[in-house]
């Protein structure tokens, strides 16, 4: 949205006796326009780690079972953060949102039983 402001020249309807208005120029240059789309790329890009109870909070799965599925390769990815057995492990909330959606399924509507879901139609 453009600020407005009042012009120093006479009104140009002297019967309604008002100031004209003119757009100002934009406050920003292009240089720091730049800078603010820089920062809000770094932003973006920074990653928010969540701890095995906080992704147990967030889908209800047990951290047994995460753990399980981490030496089994299954499950959401996760980062470790050192070596050994006490390593921290950590998971990015966007994966975790991602596995989540990954299972998103879709009821079969009425009337369309036409081999969808793995299941044939026999007569």
């Amino acid at each position: 949205m453009m600020s407005l402001e009042h012009s120093a020249a006479p009104p140009s309807n002297p019967s309604h006796g008002c100031a004209e208005l003119v757009p100002l120029r934009p406050q920003c240059t292009e240089r720091q326009e730049r800078g603010a789309n820089a920062k809000r790329t770094q932003q973006a890009l920074v990653m928010q780690l969540l701890t095995e109870k906080q992704v147990f909070a967030i889908t209800a799965i047990p951290t047994g079972t995460l753990r399980r599925w981490r030496c089994t390769g299954e499950g959401p990815p996760y980062i470790k953060m050192g070596n050994g057995p006490k390593a921290r492990v950590r998971y990015d909330a966007v994966d975790i949102l991602a596995y989540v959606e990954s299972g998103k399924r879709y009821p079969i509507r009425a009337g369309n039983t036409g081999g969808q879901h793995g299941y044939k139609q026999t007569r």
